[in-house]
């Protein structure tokens, strides 16, 4: 009955937005990606929820920090990735990523995983590949992530496509 604050790094289409929305009804849904699958994302959530509230581009440009009351305005919010760093501290309940940070380059792997630290208040759910994967990506794998803070494992195993499973919390 709260309402959450999700974040879904890469989210993609809003596949995971949409069944977390089902489940969590009261919640707001942030997704954060690439500028050109904001758009596939708004669409396909509209498409899903057409009552719902989502916030976009427009509604934030001009919002130097983005708190939490911003965003619970919307049922979903989808904003391209250098939004990342205008999201006031510690507000997401969850942050989730699957699979993209392991393709990411270091530095922009750096960049998000710092401020997943800097904006999560709870939770950090990851799946992604175990180590570097030089032949089709250059970027550090699950085990060279450079986390500064300390969380407390929750959940941390290998799923059947050889990714780490991790839910941290947050411990300070």
């Amino acid at each position: 009955e709260e309402k959450n604050l999700f974040l879904d790094i890469g989210g993609g289409y809003g596949g995971l937005s949409r069944v977390l929305k089902n489940f969590y009804n009261t919640s707001t849904c942030v997704i954060v990606e690439l500028p050109e699958l904001c758009l596939l994302s708004s669409f396909f959530l509209k498409s899903n929820f057409p009552n719902k509230k989502i916030g976009t581009f427009d509604d934030f440009q001009k919002i130097e920090r983005i708190s939490s009351e911003d965003l619970k305005k919307f049922d979903f919010v989808i904003l391209p990735q250098f939004f990342m760093k205008k999201f006031n501290d510690q507000i997401f309940d969850l942050i989730i990523n699957t699979t993209s940070l392991g393709e990411m380059t270091d530095q922009m792997q750096d960049y998000y995983l710092n401020n997943i630290e800097r904006c999560t208040k709870k939770y950090f759910y990851s799946v992604n590949r175990a180590e570097k994967r030089v032949e089709k990506y250059n970027s550090r794998g699950f085990y060279d992530f450079r986390l500064k803070k300390k969380w407390r494992s929750i959940l941390y195993k290998f799923t059947h496509t050889y990714h780490i499973e991790f839910l941290g919390k947050r411990v300070d």
